[in-house]
């Protein structure tokens, strides 16, 4: 009986108590736990992010990070990556160029300024209505329902588009409205198109081919490097590696070409070429690279039908012809779009040099880089399909900043004999009992470098009797 007196006084007492907060106010006009200035900053953007509508089947096919492969541009193994990755606390509110995206769902947010606005530097700590004014930019975004009126004609490599058809102007509606959600990565392509579209041009025309594949490139990678697939497409224009190599591309643990865009757009080209007489049209031609030859050709027979336009394809590719063509008109009428810019706001074509080196050994990149007079990070910028720190036996064409091809060979002999000379002080060859983790620490290195200066998988076990290169800590 006293147990039951207790628990109805507790009762009371707590209705009284939530009567009370609401009698005070407490509760009104709330129907959530936070507003976004109790948040920190960062948090706030992830809660926005979390809550914000998803686009679901309509979010628009973006090209994939870029992935390094063991001991690639990151210059470290995957199994290396747990030990240096940072913070995640630590990265900044938009970490990748390509990954940026605007907070949707609140009416204080907008899209930056185009060109003139577009680098923003926003504080993580920063609630997000600070962050919507410092993005907000005073450019004029054009109306979208008058962007998206497409007047023909419009055509494809020659090959009229039936805008007439409902149906066919739908889908690039429908395609021209998920790149212009994305408008920061639709000024990247309009940037990079001087740094990388008169190479590509250059090779088209060489080989007789329609400018207009020049946007596959666009539709594919938005133009970088080292954009890569989960299916392992890779590089400017997504090449797998079968494919790659069938069209003469190097694609091995040192060498991949994909990431070269001379290389890869003379493949690109072969490739092309092949579709064309194949199918007779630039069209089928463009499906044929996203699905590949067989998958179109047993469609095109199974359904009786040669029209790109009236085929039933996987969805990727009924939406491919119209990713394409949605670069194109973008890029082609960039200030329609909103986007004015000026001659200095596009990135400019880098002039460079071929050498020619030969060596006896691997060896590292450093030592290209001195004889080039530049920094290791400018040669592997410069030469993407080098992957890792060092470069293998053999020939090779690498590209140098102009001006630093005088007296290169002379440079690099020089600095690979003192290189080589020096290489056998500084082996030490594995005892029984040995570990990585010993190793390093006996000679005052860090693991990762250890295993970046030897190429190893921290997965394998090394063995009595290897043979390790390990270089004395420079202070």
């Amino acid at each position: 009986m006293r147990k039951l007196s207790l628990i109805l006084i507790l009762a009371g007492l707590g209705t009284a108590f939530y009567l009370g907060l609401g009698a005070s106010g407490f509760f009104q006009g709330s129907n959530r736990f936070f507003l976004p200035g109790d948040l920190p900053g960062d948090l706030t953007v992830r809660l926005a992010r979390a809550m914000e509508p998803k686009i679901a089947e309509d979010a628009p096919i973006r090209p994939a990070e870029d992935t390094p492969n063991p001991t690639d541009e990151a210059g470290i193994d995957p199994t290396l990556e747990a030990l240096i990755s940072p913070d995640e606390d630590a990265q900044p509110l938009y970490p990748e160029e390509d990954d940026w995206e605007p907070i949707a769902g609140d009416p204080g947010v907008d899209f930056p300024s185009v060109a003139e606005e577009f680098s923003v530097y926003v504080p993580v700590d920063e609630p997000v209505e600070e962050i919507a004014a410092a993005v907000h930019g005073n450019e004029s975004i054009p109306s979208l329902v008058e962007v998206l009126r497409v007047r023909g004609p419009l055509s494809f490599c020659g090959e009229p588009v039936p805008l007439d058809n409902p149906e066919v102007r739908e889908r690039l509606e429908k395609e021209l409205m998920l790149s212009l959600w994305d408008r920061p990565q639709v000024l990247l392509w309009i940037k990079r198109s001087t740094r990388f579209m008169p190479i590509i041009e250059a090779k088209l025309e060489d080989a007789g081919l329609p400018r207009d594949l020049r946007y596959v490139a666009v539709a594919e990678s938005a133009l970088r490097p080292h954009a890569g697939s989960p299916k392992g497409a890779m590089g400017f224009w997504q090449f797998i590696k079968g494919t790659g190599k069938r069209y003469g591309l190097e694609i091995s643990n040192d060498v991949d070409e994909r990431r070269e865009i001379r290389r890869s757009t003379e493949a690109a080209v072969l490739y092309f070429q092949d579709l064309y007489q194949l199918f007779g049209s630039w069209t089928l031609a463009a499906a044929a690279y996203n699905m590949g030859e067989e998958g179109l050709e047993s469609q095109i027979l199974v359904q009786e039908q040669i029209n790109y336009y009236h085929l039933y394809l996987p969805l990727e590719t009924q939406r491919y012809i119209f990713r394409i063509l949605s670069a194109k008109i973008l890029m082609e009428n960039p200030e329609k779009f909103g986007f004015s810019l000026a001659p200095d706001d596009y990135y400019p074509l880098i002039e460079v040099e071929n050498v020619e080196v030969v060596t006896m050994a691997k060896a590292p990149l450093t030592l290209v880089a001195k004889a080039a007079q530049t920094s290791f990070k400018q040669v592997k910028d410069l030469n993407p399909h080098l992957r890792g720190y060092d470069l293998a036996a053999g020939e090779h064409i690498i590209m140098v900043p102009k001006g630093a091809a005088q007296g290169f060979n002379e440079r690099f002999e020089t600095l690979f004999a003192q290189w080589f000379e020096a290489k056998a002080g500084n082996i030490y060859i594995v005892k029984p009992g040995d570990t990585l983790t010993g190793i390093a620490e006996a000679h005052g290195v860090p693991l990762p470098t250890l295993a970046m200066w030897n190429r190893i998988n921290l997965m394998h076990p090394i063995h009595p009797g290897q043979r390790l290169l390990v270089y004395k800590k420079t202070k």
